[in-house]
This record gives C-alpha cells, structure tokens and sequence, in this order.
C-alpha cells in the first residue's frame, strides 16, 4: 500500500501519497517502492496504490499552512465522506473550484494541498495522478490501483490515469 503515509493521527500536515519526501525519503511512493524491489520484488509484480481522497487537517495556525505545518487534529467531515480527517477527491474538488479553498502544487511530493482558514487537505489531482502514472510506467511496475473508485469526481481520476 502506498496511500496512508501520513494522516490526521499526526500533528502536522503531509502528504499521504508522496512521490518524494525529501524530509524522510522512506515516507514517499518511492522509498516505498524501491524498499520492495531491493528485497527482491520483481517491479513487473509490484503495484503502485493511489488514493481518491485526500487527508486533512485543522490548522494550529492559518499563518502556518504548508506542508508540515503543525496541526490540532483532523479536518471537518465532508458531506459525503462523513469522517474527520478524510475528504473523497468529489468532495475536494467542488472545494477548489467553488468552495474558497486555495490549491497549492507541492512539487517534492508531486502531490496538492488545499487551504481554507484553519482547514488543510493534502490529495491528488488529475496532473499528480498522471505524474504518479507515468512514474509506474517509467519504473516497469505491473501497474497501479485506486482506493476507492466511487470518491472520484466524473472519473477525472480515472481518465488522467487511463490518459498517462
């Protein structure tokens, strides 16, 4: 599994799905990855794991939001998701757009976050998916997976990683 790497239970934001993790590179896709394949995995075996939602958190401060800015617990549930610390990535994605939040690329991590007052989500989007993709392809991995197919919004997802 290659999703989860960090969440709500810590008391700073990060991504869960990070490519590279510069800070600690065991906690990325690729540390991941390469742990596997140094102790013999074949990478034509090996799936990558993305997720369609992302992790959040409350912010202890809003003048402190980037990666790894201390937090005070998990973010509020979604509507949908109905879980603190979790949005589904159609719970997201209408929160970028419309709903005030401002989405910021991480360029390590080749992952998003997204920013609204005391409210912090770390997730993808389609142009990380696809970064992530080309990354499995590039890698001879025998492909990769999404937890979960139904917090997908129209399948934008779905089609990065099927375009990629």
């Amino acid at each position: 599994m290659t999703y989860d790497i960090h969440g709500s239970w810590e008391l700073k934001t990060g991504m869960q799905t990070a490519l590279e993790d510069p800070s600690n590179p065991q906690l990325s896709l690729k540390g991941a990855m390469a742990a596997w394949i140094t102790r013999g995995l074949s990478p034509s075996k090996a799936m990558l794991g993305l997720a369609m939602y992302g992790r959040t958190w409350t912010l202890a401060s809003t003048s402190d939001t980037g990666v790894g800015a201390a937090a005070t617990g998990a973010g509020q549930a979604g509507p949908i998701s109905q879980e603190p610390g979790i949005l589904f990535y159609e719970e997201i994605e209408p929160l970028v757009t419309t709903g005030g939040y401002t989405a910021t690329l991480d360029t390590p991590s080749s992952s998003m976050y997204a920013v609204n007052g005391d409210q912090w989500v770390g997730y993808d989007d389609p142009s990380t998916i696809t970064t992530k993709v080309n990354y499995a392809k590039a890698e001879g991995f025998g492909g990769w997976f999404f937890w979960a197919l139904s917090q997908d919004a129209n399948d934008a997802l779905v089609n990065a990683a099927a375009a990629a």
